[in-house]
């Protein structure tokens, strides 16, 4: 899911201060949930920025020598199938 626009974000902490919006009527009227709408209000409470974090970044599948491994294999025999390239990579050293 992505994350919901800083745009947003201000416009539900105006609601709430503005508007004096209760945060369960602010989490309907913006349609999220009430947990987004206490974490954003805490945050201007604390004077942090209501910008989207960065997403943390995932574990590659393959590691460098197995890409490496996999490139090669690639070059050797284009046209072998999924499957092939699949129990040759489980023979290969250091594969999960």
């Amino acid at each position: 899911m992505d994350a919901y626009s800083e745009d947003l974000r201000q416009k539900i902490v105006q609601a709430l201060r503005e508007r004096r919006m209760n945060k369960s009527e602010a989490a309907r009227a913006f349609s999220v949930s009430l947990s987004s709408v206490k974490r954003y209000a805490k945050a201007v409470n604390e004077g942090r920025s209501l910008s989207p974090r960065k997403a943390p970044a995932k574990r590659p599948k393959l590691d460098e020598k197995a890409r490496t491994l996999l490139e090669a294999d690639v070059k050797e025999r284009p046209f072998a199938r999924l499957s092939d390239r699949q129990s040759t990579y489980r023979r290969w050293p250091g594969s999960r």
